[in-house]
């Protein structure tokens, strides 16, 4: 009788609900169990990090492990047992990443062909233009090894409540903190920090959301992080910290560029200012062009000169470590040179 009650009450909410009969044959009197498995299509969960860094003392990161968890079943799930498992997983605040600079030559165009060409191209734009449509989508998933949580205690989800959240753990890491400088592009350094995952278990991708010195300073997407493997995050930027790329003037007339039928220079001066309280370890990063013909010919010099060059692969791309102390200023002066034959044309 209170089971026809229940389902008459569901089904007057949800026209959809979904009744089971189930025979038990129980031989002796007294209370039974009855457990009902189902798969559920509309519940999911995810990974999510607080991730605190302070310098003082020393470089400390503290994260806070946590999951986002939400379900559309049609029912507030109240005091259940929870596991989570990977096994079938469903405003600036970093720096710019500097890429090689690729430079090539090729023999001069003649004009009259030039013309010729663009008169052919124009013709074959007259034509009627035929319209492609994608009928299908490519979907491309990523799965690692499998993870399984099983949440202490019980926990509440209600219904249709999108993302709650629900805490599981912290971790303590030493990372190594550098204020990271790319005066090419930007006008202040970022807090950069290399974290080593040296617990046993993996950092699953996820949002994570990044705290300096007690401070909100922006959200980032960790990557997954297995053990014994490393990371950067990066923590916002330093406003005390300043950056310029100056290029010089030269009595040439043209600034910081000399430019020859076959030759081209350039000459660029590299300042960082530290205006605030604080000493920093700093990483600058800049680059010069690179070629794969042997008849463009590109030196450089600097002085200092850098530390790495061809930084994580990048080509040309070039890097100094130093400290910086309050109040002080680094200048670096760099020039490159590309030297081509008589006939080529700078590409």
């Amino acid at each position: 009788v209170q089971a026809r009650a229940a389902y008459d009450a569901a089904t007057a909410l949800d026209p959809d609900f979904i009744a089971l009969s189930v025979a038990i044959d129980q031989t002796t009197a007294g209370p039974a169990t009855l457990t009902v498995t189902n798969l559920i299509g509309d519940a999911s969960w995810r990974p999510v990090y607080d991730m605190f860094l302070t310098r003082t003392p020393t470089p400390a990161l503290r994260i806070e492990r946590g999951v986002l968890v939400s379900q559309a079943s049609g029912q507030d799930w109240t005091d259940v047992a929870l596991t989570l498992s990977t096994a079938q997983p469903g405003t600036q605040s970093e720096p710019t990443t500097l890429y090689g600079q690729l430079r090539s030559i090729v023999p001069p165009v003649d004009p009259a062909m030039q013309e010729r060409f663009n008169d052919a191209e124009a013709g074959m734009m007259a034509e009627p233009v035929m319209e492609m449509t994608v009928t299908e989508a490519m979907m491309m998933s990523v799965q690692g090894d499998v993870v399984v949580y099983v949440y202490p205690g019980q926990v509440d989800v209600a219904n249709n409540v999108e993302d709650v959240r629900l805490a599981l753990d912290q971790i303590a890491l030493d990372p190594d903190v550098v204020a990271q400088a790319v005066p090419r592009s930007d006008r202040t350094a970022f807090v950069m920090a290399r974290l080593t995952n040296t617990t046993p278990e993996i950092l699953l991708p996820g949002a994570a959301f990044l705290y300096r010195e007690g401070e909100f300073i922006g959200e980032t997407t960790l990557d997954t992080v297995a053990p014994g493997a490393k990371a950067d995050l990066a923590f916002g930027a330093i406003e005390t910290l300043r950056l310029t790329r100056d290029m010089p003037i030269r009595s040439s007339g043209d600034r910081g560029l000399i430019t020859k039928s076959t030759q081209e220079e350039e000459q660029a001066t590299l300042k960082i200012e530290n205006l605030g309280q604080d000493a920093w370890p700093v990483r600058l990063l800049d680059q010069v062009p690179y070629s794969e013909q042997e008849d463009l010919e590109i030196s450089f010099t600097a002085s200092p000169m850098p530390d790495e060059t061809d930084v994580d692969g990048r080509r040309g791309v070039l890097a100094w470590t130093f400290d910086l102390a309050p109040g002080a200023t680094k200048e670096i002066a760099l020039t490159h040179t590309l030297r081509w034959p008589e006939g080529m044309e700078l590409q």
